[in-house]
């Protein structure tokens, strides 16, 4: 699970945010290439298959400045991806 910020931004940036922080620390020697590695496809599923427009519409917290909203990415089964806000599953993805 990846714990998403959308205080200042909505959750596409935060993601793309996430993704350049995994890949940069992945190229670190002492990183923990396993967990990174699973990391990094969670976040690129995620950037290649979800509407973020509709998601934004449609979930408010989405769309940034909900510094209060507990939001998050987490890998459900092989190939599906869910977002959950404060503790409801708004959003999955094959």
């Amino acid at each position: 699970m990846i714990k998403l910020n959308i205080g200042k931004h909505c959750i596409e940036t935060e993601l793309r945010r996430q993704h350049n922080r995994s890949l940069s620390e992945y190229f670190r020697s002492e990183s923990d290439k396993e967990r990174l590695e699973e990391d990094i496809d969670m976040l690129t599923t995620a950037l290649k298959q979800l509407d973020f427009a509709h998601l934004r519409s449609r979930y408010p917290e989405l769309a940034g400045g909900h510094d209060d909203a507990d939001v998050s990415l987490s890998k459900v089964g092989q190939d599906q991806i869910a977002i959950t806000v404060n503790g409801k599953a708004v959003g999955c993805r094959l």
